[in-house]
Formats: structure tokens, sequence, C-alpha cells
């Protein structure tokens, strides 16, 4: 801020507090002035040009709500603080009732107040004032000037990426119009579109919006590797009640191979709250179509909740307000949070704009908000620059999904291994012929875990997983002749006589996609709700394995820990499936003669794929045996563990722990692991 820069001047009753102010402002290179006359401020505010006004709010001769009555009365546009003694929640509705009154509140000032709270909110009049420099005056154009734009292209599109949390992966962009006059300069959107809406030209304006956009979008989706990639256009509220809307979005997204599932109309709340029938009827059109709805500024406006369930909506979008005031303003922090717990329970997801510092967006991963937007990521951004920072971040993208992958198949086959007590479980107990985990590497896929195909790689364009990565979600084909005109190479496939497929997304902690875990089968089956779970259930256990081999090649201390996590998510599994298990603890009389590890090869050999085998405190050996109820595999792994161990049997200790059918087992088991979870915590 250079010295003198911003001039102010200052109400309040109080002398002293009039010289505080002054004294602080002028410390920071402002030159203030002020009075505690509420007539003179008045007369100053109107007669002088400054470039912000701070207000007392409570005052004998004229309270500070009276002192903004009557300076809107006078038309007065310059910045405003209100400043006070009084508790947090009146300033808050003096600033509301000032705004509603039309004038600019920049913020509030809870006094006493320090010299750094006072920087914070000069510091947004300083965005203010610098982003109305250059600025033409309104009605300095005419309608043939904004269809001489269009027609020449002085109108363009930028686009603002938003991404996604926890991974900060781009999900999509939101398309901005600009106007770079020949004579007038750049024309700030604030202006053109509301002139736009007063002579009839929004319908010229979002046409052109959309259709350039669109052919931008064409291209990006062919050349950026980011899945589910979307675009989101602004549509007015007049705009939204045409006729021509729906046919003009399907014919754009024809011309221009755009799949209506990619585009997300945002709408302001003004849009619904007209006729509300014809709005859900034409709202509805368009979802089945595939169109996504947001709802814009969310929060600033007047629909009811009533209103917002009946909508089609996809997502909430958080006004920058509320982003832009969290620092100050409590308020806006649960407003945030109430608001993505609404949409939470409604199942719609939360977008938050205006996003600039990193403590914001913290305070919105916290919360459980979606998706950001703001400059923190990247400023709104003309076609080719967008297309660079798109196809930076999606390279980013692919190399930590690489790096992870290589990790995984890489030097550490035995946790490569480990996944196919998975893979056999979904092949002997769900009954289907072929199990394995896909990875993506890259522009290719590690085939690992394979039950019933071979181990290989495959590229990516030619592999099943490339249709869950897409979708996002799981995906299945029951008939593989559906895909005969796609470029999958299926012949590995056909070979063994496959013909349907099921693929469940996996994911990093983070939220990348990592890869799918696959059930295939020779015949068309359908899926039940149950199958279903269960093997998401499964899919979350190979990406627990995922998570947890990273970090227990960092921490080999965590390993008890894990086995325990292990046998619970098991358990609930066993319990879905309508399966038993049995939990056996072996504990050799003498370690240094006959080492657990040792035992636990033994026991790996005699047992089935599906069983898990693991160290006690390097004590024991645990192993739970996973069967069908009624049954018990006991004697017969007993029995082949004697065999393997010959002499060495008798220096074992066995204690059935506990079966299935017991009610007391996860007291025992947690009794068997409660002293690891004292001894090994991490440092």
């Amino acid at each position: 801020m250079e010295k003198n820069s911003i001039s102010v001047l200052i109400l309040d009753d109080e002398p002293l507090v009039c010289q505080t102010v002054e004294t602080m402002l002028n410390a920071i290179g402002c030159l203030a002035q002020s009075t505690c006359n509420p007539t003179q401020f008045i007369d100053l505010a109107c007669a002088e040009s400054f470039d912000l006004l701070i207000v007392d709010l409570m005052m004998p001769l004229l309270s500070g709500e009276e002192v903004a009555a009557l300076l809107a009365a006078e038309s007065v546009k310059t910045p405003l603080i209100i400043m006070s003694g009084s508790d947090s929640n009146l300033l808050k509705t003096a600033a509301l009732s000032a705004r509603e009154k039309g004038l600019q509140v920049i913020g509030t000032l809870r006094k006493p107040f320090f010299v750094n709270q006072l920087q914070t909110v000069l510091q947004r009049l300083t965005s203010s004032l610098n982003s109305t420099v250059h600025q033409p005056a309104a009605q300095s154009y005419t309608r043939d000037d904004v269809l001489k734009g269009i027609r020449d292209h002085e109108f363009f599109c930028v686009y603002q990426p938003k991404v996604g949390l926890p991974t900060h992966e781009p999900e999509g962009v939101e398309v901005l119009l600009r106007w770079q006059h020949p004579i007038l300069d750049a024309i700030p959107p604030s202006e053109f579109i509301i002139f736009a809406e007063r002579e009839g030209l929004i319908d010229d304006l979002t046409q052109f919006a959309i259709a350039e956009s669109l052919t931008w979008f064409s291209e990006i989706i062919q050349r950026v590797a980011l899945n589910n990639l979307s675009i989101a256009i602004n549509i007015s509220a007049l705009v939204f009640s045409k006729d021509w809307l729906l046919d003009f979005l399907m014919a754009t997204c024809q011309q221009n191979a755009v799949p209506p599932q990619r585009i997300i109309l945002e709408i302001t709340e003004s849009a619904v709250l007209d006729d509300q029938a014809d709005v859900l009827k034409r709202a509805l059109d368009l979802r089945l179509r595939g169109f996504r709805f947001s709802l814009d500024d969310f929060g600033t406006g007047y629909s009811s909740l009533k209103q917002l369930v009946r909508l089609p909506l996809s997502e909430l979008k958080i006004d920058k307000s509320f982003v832009l005031s969290h620092e100050y303003s409590d308020e806006s922090k649960q407003i945030m949070r109430a608001t993505v717990e609404l949409a939470q329970s409604l199942g719609l997801k939360t977008v938050a704009e205006g996003v600039e510092r990193e403590e914001i967006a913290t305070y919105l991963r916290q919360i459980g908000c979606d998706t950001l937007q703001g400059y923190l990521f990247a400023k709104p951004l003309e076609g080719s620059r967008a297309e660079a920072w798109l196809m930076k971040q999606a390279a980013a993208t692919s190399q930590r999904r690489s790096s992870l992958a290589r990790a995984i198949v890489g030097p550490c086959e035995k946790r490569s291994v480990n996944f196919s007590y998975i893979t056999h479980f979904i092949q002997y107990f769900l009954r289907f012929d072929v199990a394995f985990i896909s990875l993506v590497e890259g522009d290719h896929v590690f085939v690992r875990s394979a039950v019933g195909v071979e181990e290989t790689i495959i590229p990516l364009k030619q592999s099943l997983v490339q249709f869950v990565m897409k979708n996002n979600r799981t995906t299945t084909f029951d008939n593989f002749t559906a895909l005969s005109g796609m470029k999958v190479n299926l012949s590995p496939l056909l070979s063994h006589g496959l013909n349907f497929y099921a693929g469940f997304p996996l994911y990093n902690s983070n939220g990348l996609f990592i890869g799918s875990l696959c059930a295939l089968h020779r015949s068309a089956r359908r899926l039940s709700l149950k199958t279903i779970e269960v093997l998401e259930k499964l899919a979350h256990l190979v990406e627990f394995e995922i998570h947890h081999f990273i970090e227990t090649s960092k921490h080999e201390h965590m390993l008890a820990r894990l086995d325990e996590e292990r046998y619970k998510r098991l358990l609930t599994i066993v319990r879905d499936t309508d399966l038993s298990a049995t939990l056996i603890r072996l504990t050799p009389k003498d370690s240094a003669l006959f080492p657990v590890a040792s035992l636990n090869a033994a026991l790996r050999q005699s047992v089935q794929a599906w069983d898990y085998v693991c160290s006690l405190d390097n004590v024991s050996a645990l192993v739970l045996l996973i069967h069908p109820t009624g049954e018990s595999p006991v004697e017969f792994v007993l029995q082949r563990l004697e065999t393997r161990l010959a002499d060495m049997y008798d220096q074992i200790s066995i204690e059935i722990a506990w079966t299935e059918q017991q009610t007391q087992q996860p007291h025992s088991l947690q009794s068997l692991f409660g002293r690891l979870a004292d001894i090994n915590t991490i440092a």
C-alpha cells in the first residue's frame, strides 16, 4: 500500500476513538480524517471523494444504522466499514441492513481492534479499488456494440479450473465470458451481463458462450487424460425460461461430440423462484437428457428447502462471499459447514468458489466440501492456457498413479501376493471363475494377484479398467460381444471363455484412482445387492492393503495393528456372506529353537489361499480360517501342519481363540491384540 493512497473519513462520538483510529490509519499509509458530528460526516461524505468511510454503530445523536440510511438516500457509493463495541451478531446484522440499503459494506470491526485487523479489511478495499481501475462508465456502449462484439469475437470465453478434494485433481472448468472492447478496453461481466438482460440480448450472449466453450471443450476431452472432466456454463434466469435452450444445447453437444453428462448448468436461486411448475418441467427435461444442475451462489438468495429438494440438482455452489469472509466471520464458517451438511444429506456435491488461501482450503476439506475453485489453484484462463494447465495437472496425476503402481508391483512382490487372499475369496466363495487386481501405470495396466488367468501387463486402451476409470464407479459388462466395436483386447479373456466382467474402482488414501478389483465369469450373471456390497468391501480391503503397504514400509512396528484391522474387516465380510471363521493361535514353546517366522511359513502352506496368517508380537502365529457354516477345517489344517513340521509339531502350543459361533469373539480378538496397541505406538 502506497503512502496516502487511501483517503478515509471516520465517524465516532468519542474523540479518543477518532484519534486512535486516525493514528492507526496514518501509520499504515492512509490519509485519515475524523469527526464526531454525524451531520458534518454526511456532508463531507457527499461533498468530497473519499476511498473509505468508517462509521461507529452505537452513537447518541444518530446511530450508525440511521447514518447508513442517510448515506443511501444520498446515493453514496463509497465503501463502508461499520465498527462497534457491541456483540458480533449485532454488527453482522447492521452490516446486512446497510447492504440491503445498497451500501458497499466491505467489513466490520469490533472494538477494540488492532492494526492487523484493520489492515485485513483494507486489503479487501485495495482489491476492490484495483478491480475498478479503467472500468468504463455504464451505458457507454449500445445494443449494436454488443451485437458487433459477438459477431467480431470481441467477446471470448475464459475457463477457471475446479479441483476435487482431497486429491486436488482437476474435475472441470467454469466458463466465464469476457468482453475486450476495441475502444473502451475490458468491460466487466457484472456490467455487460446486466445490460444484455435489460436490452434483450442475453439469449445472443448465452448462445455464443455455449457454442464457443463446447467447441473448445470437445478438443480438451480428446487431448487431456483426465477422467470425467466437466464444463460448467452459467445460465441466466431469463434464459432458463426460454424454449430454445434444450434444443440448442442438444444440437451443440451433438455437433461437438460432447456428452451432455459432461455439462453442468449453473443457475441462480432467482431462476427457480418464478413459475415452479414450468421451472420443474424444464429442469426435468434437461436432467433426463443428462445435463447436470448446480445451484450457484447458494445461501445468498431466497429459495426454500422445499424448492431445493424438488429440483433435480447435482451440486450446491457456496458463494464466494462466505469463503472470502471466513477469516473474520464465524457466521460464514457456520453457513459453509451447514451448506456442506445439507448437501450431503441430500446426496449433492458442494463446490466452494473464491478460494484464495491455503487456510480456507484446509477448512473446506475438513468440513467435507467436495470441490474448490479459486486463485489458489488457477485464475480464469484463456483457452490455450487453460488447456496447458489441464495437461500439466493430468501429467502430474498420471505420474502419482504410476509411482504408486510401480511401488506395489515392483520391488515388493510379497505385498502383491498378499492381495491373493482377496481374489481367492472372490473365486471360491462368491463363485466367480476369474478374479484379479488391475493397477494403472501410465499407459499400461498391471494384472496382479490373478486367479483363473495369468498375471500380465496390457495397454490401458485395450483393457476393461479404462471404463471403470472413465465412469469413476463400478462398471459391469454382461456380454462381451457388446464391446466388439471398441478398441478392447478381449482375446485373453475370450480364450478362457469369459463373458462377464465387474470392475470395482480402487483409490489411494487421497482419493486418486489407481485401478480396479475385477471379478469375471464365463456366463452372464446378475449381481445381487448383497454380492455387490461384499465386493465393494473387498475393494476397500484392497485399498487398505495398498495404503498400509506404503505406511508399513516406513513404520514396520505398525504391522500388528494392521493385522488386527485386517481381521476385523475380514470378519465383517465373513458375516455378510453367511460364512464362519475360526481363529487359531499357535505359539512355539522355544522361540529360539523354532522361530515364529518359520511357523508362519509352514502355516501358509497348510491353509487355504483365502485364509489369513500373521504374527502376534513375534511371539505367536495367528491364522483366520474362513469356511462354510457348519464345517470346521481345524482338524484338516492341523493334520497338514503336523505333516509339514514332523517332529517340530510337538514344539508348539495350539489354542482355538474363538469360532464365529461364539458370542464373545470380538472381546477375545481385542484381548489378543490389546497389549500390542499399548506397545506399538507410532513415534
